[in-house]
């Protein structure tokens, strides 16, 4: 018999308090994640949702 999955709800500013960086990013690397996010169309849909709504 299966036990039922309990599922709490967490804070985005919960989870990230309690969320641990262990190695930084350089500048390098969040240059280089900037420039996939610009190419794999990441940031024009944050703009769209962010500045046009959904």
């Amino acid at each position: 018999m299966h036990r039922p999955i309990r599922v709490r709800a967490v804070s985005i500013g919960a989870a990230l308090r309690r969320a641990r960086v262990t190695d930084p990013l350089s500048r390098q690397d969040v240059r280089q994640q900037l420039i996939q996010s610009e190419r794999d169309g990441q940031l024009s849909t944050l703009d769209h949702t962010i500045y046009k709504g959904n």
